[in-house]
C-alpha cells in the first residue's frame, strides 16, 4: 500500500458544492480554495453537482460534470484541465498505476496522469445514467448518483 510522507499529508482536501478546498490538518485553517465554474450565456456560474476526488504525488484530481481538473496539493493552483467526451451528473474517477480512468454518462475514458487521452469508448447505456463502479483487482472505486463514493 502506497503512503505519502507526513509532509504530503498536511492538508485535508474537501470537494463539493462546486468548490475544492484545502484545510490545514493541524488547525483547520483554510489554505486554498478553487471554485468549479462554467460560462452560461456569457456569464460565469458555479458548476454544482457531485465530484470525485483523488490525491496522488502532490496533485489533486477532481472530476466535475464535464472535466477532470488537476490542482497542486500544496497551493490549490490549477495545473491543468481535460474535458470529458460526455457530461455526467456523477462521473467516477479511478487512478491506477500511471493512468486515470473516468466513467461518465455515455463514455469510459483513459488518460495519462498528464491529461493525455489514451482511449475512450462509448458505453451505449450499458450501466444506466450515473454513479458507476470502476476497478481492477485490489483497486475499486464506487460512486453513486448522489455522490457518496
Amino acid at each position: 500500500m502506497h503512503r505519502e510522507n507526513a509532509d504530503e499529508r498536511s492538508i485535508l482536501v474537501v470537494a463539493g458544492n462546486a468548490e475544492i478546498c484545502g484545510y490545514e490538518r493541524a488547525t483547520g485553517r483554510l489554505l486554498w480554495k478553487h471554485e468549479l465554474t462554467t460560462k452560461i450565456l456569457g456569464m460565469t456560474a458555479k458548476l454544482g453537482g457531485a465530484v470525485d476526488l483523488e490525491i496522488r504525488a502532490g496533485r489533486v484530481y477532481v472530476t466535475s460534470r464535464q472535466a477532470i481538473l488537476c490542482l497542486d496539493y500544496r497551493t490549490g493552483t490549477k495545473i491543468g484541465e481535460v474535458k470529458l467526451a460526455s457530461s455526467s451528473l456523477r462521473p467516477t474517477l479511478l487512478v491506477d498505476g500511471d493512468h486515470l480512468y473516468v466513467a461518465s454518462s455515455t463514455t469510459i475514458e483513459c488518460f495519462t496522469m498528464n491529461g493525455e487521452r489514451v482511449w475512450g469508448v462509448q458505453r451505449d447505456g450499458m450501466f444506466g445514467s450515473d454513479g458507476f463502479a470502476l476497478g481492477f483487482p485490489g483497486n475499486i472505486r464506487q460512486g453513486d448518483e448522489r455522490g457518496d463514493g
